[in-house]
């Protein structure tokens, strides 16, 4: 299982210990700042990240619902999803926020 976890940058305290527990629990996890170097294109190492992860875990805060990242991991998840490449997504509701539809 490998879980991508996408977030928004002002969350990353609490991706941070969420990743953390995953790995303790044997589960690997794609998370921006350990995968990214400078230099690497976003979109295609986003794309790849996502290509090759069983599960997104997706975290809900007034941020991220906002973001344009977080809405590009959804529908390529969304996308994997459809095609069998994504098993799941999990979405977490780290603070209190408007959920779009």
């Amino acid at each position: 299982m490998k879980v991508f976890i996408s977030h928004s940058s002002t969350d990353k305290k609490f991706v941070r210990m969420l990743k953390d527990a995953l790995l303790e629990n044997s589960i690997e996890t794609w998370f921006d700042e350990d995968q990214l170097d400078l230099g690497d294109s976003l979109v295609t190492r986003l794309e790849n990240a996502l290509d090759t992860s069983s599960h997104l875990v997706l975290i809900l805060s007034p941020n991220s619902v906002k973001s344009d990242w977080v809405k590009f991991e959804l529908k390529k998840a969304l996308d994997n999803k459809r095609t069998g490449l994504m098993q799941k997504i999990i979405p977490i509701k780290y603070r209190k926020c408007e959920i779009p539809r």
